[in-house]
């Protein structure tokens, strides 16, 4: 009796007790994860996405290509382009050389002795420098034909202008030709001497005429006179003469300043 009393209540409480405790996890019915058709569903729909993504790309693909095959045939076409009109440019260059009764290589060593030659003109100082560029390289220059080429006719007629002017240019001269620094010289004491200039004040035409190159100095002495304080026994400097309104025009600053000096208290 006891035993039946026992497994009625036992029953009781099971079927009172909530379903769902008693599975080993909470179920959750809001997130059914096992639904077999919403999984078939998802899956065909990625699927369509993906297809459709891959022939999208793939066309753009296709599109790319044909436009590199475009530029590539331009630029084929330009290369071939190119070296025919390099062609006809070379072509030209020889029948032009030939017209005047030369060849590249000859055009290439003109072009070297032009270029120096048209420095020197433009640093020409004077009628002997001119004589000697003329002499050295110009005359060459203007006897052969290739000047007349379109690359250096212009040029050349610069330096023809040019050399003539320089031409026209007296040479310094030079008072008692030179004069050769001793130990206690200076430019002040040298333009002072009587047979120099006889004023001290015309140190700087000195300077100038030999600040970039003195007429000789010994071995190891500088030949040039960068600072005018620095002079050194044995250089030969070249004493340019000065002409009467010079000389006159130094005079009457060096009374200006003697004047101003008196008026000093």
């Amino acid at each position: 009796m006891k035993q039946l009393l026992l497994l009625f209540i036992t029953l009781f409480l099971f079927a009172l007790t909530p379903r769902h405790y008693l599975y080993s996890q909470e179920y959750n019915w809001d997130n059914d994860c096992c639904d077999e058709y919403y999984l078939e569903d998802t899956t065909i729909l990625n699927m369509e996405n993906w297809e459709k993504q891959m022939s999208e790309q793939m066309k753009m693909v296709d599109n790319l290509r044909s436009e590199l095959n475009l530029i590539n045939t331009e630029i084929a076409s330009l290369v071939i382009l190119s070296l025919t009109r390099d062609k006809d440019i070379t072509d030209a260059e020889l029948d032009l050389y030939t017209a005047i009764g030369s060849n590249k290589a000859e055009v290439d060593d003109f072009r070297i002795k032009f270029k120096e030659c048209e420095k020197r003109i433009m640093n020409c100082k004077n009628a002997e420098t001119a004589e000697l560029i003329r002499k050295s390289c110009f005359d060459e220059i203007e006897a052969s034909r290739i000047k007349c080429l379109p690359e250096f006719w212009e040029r050349y007629l610069i330096m023809k202008k040019r050399l003539e002017e320089c031409s026209e240019k007296e040479p310094i001269e030079e008072k008692s030709g030179n004069y050769t620094v001793v130990k206690g010289d200076c430019l002040w004491k040298i333009a002072g001497k009587r047979e120099i200039y006889g004023n001290s004040r015309f140190w700087p035409k000195i300077w100038e005429a030999n600040k970039n190159g003195v007429i000789s100095a010994p071995a190891r002495i500088p030949k040039t006179i960068k600072n005018p304080n620095l002079i050194y026994p044995g250089q030969v400097l070249r004493i340019p003469v000065l002409s009467e309104v010079e000389m006159k025009m130094e005079s009457n600053k060096t009374k200006e300043i003697k004047k101003t000096r008196k008026k000093k208290p």
